[in-house]
């Protein structure tokens, strides 16, 4: 990116937005997936279940994201492996304030499980989760 020396206000703030962009999407291409493996299916691990909370890679067409959603439902195969699950989330904007965004009805979306990473397993979470 090219800086431009002018004194214009616009243009170093389009400058200056152009680098936070590119940081972030190049931050997003190379470090997060390191602290979130998704590995291919090399050996059997164990199957999510009902419950558990993830974190979901969630692609869009202006900025790729990572949310929080629970699992409540899950889809084996004929060998009994889950390879793709129903969660539920909240969606969320930039403009929702606390209060608004606890009472927003759940959105359900049927995910492969390559998309997701296990956090907290149903087994492991207390009565008040």
């Amino acid at each position: 990116m090219e800086y431009d020396e002018s004194d214009k206000l616009t243009s170093r703030l389009a400058y200056v937005s152009g680098v936070f962009d590119a940081w972030w999407r190049s931050w997003f291409k190379q470090v997060l997936p390191t602290l979130v493996p998704i590995k291919r299916w090399k050996k059997q691990h164990k199957n999510l279940e009902t419950g558990d909370v993830v974190f979901m890679y969630y692609p869009s067409s202006i900025k790729n994201d990572y949310r929080l959603a629970r699992i409540v439902e899950t889809f084996p195969d004929n060998k009994g492996l889950v390879r793709s699950v129903r969660v539920c989330y909240r969606r969320r904007s930039k403009n929702d304030k606390a209060a608004d965004y606890k009472v927003k009805p759940l959105s359900k979306e049927i995910v492969a499980v390559q998309r997701l990473a296990l956090l907290l397993p149903y087994s492991e979470q207390t009565k008040s989760d």
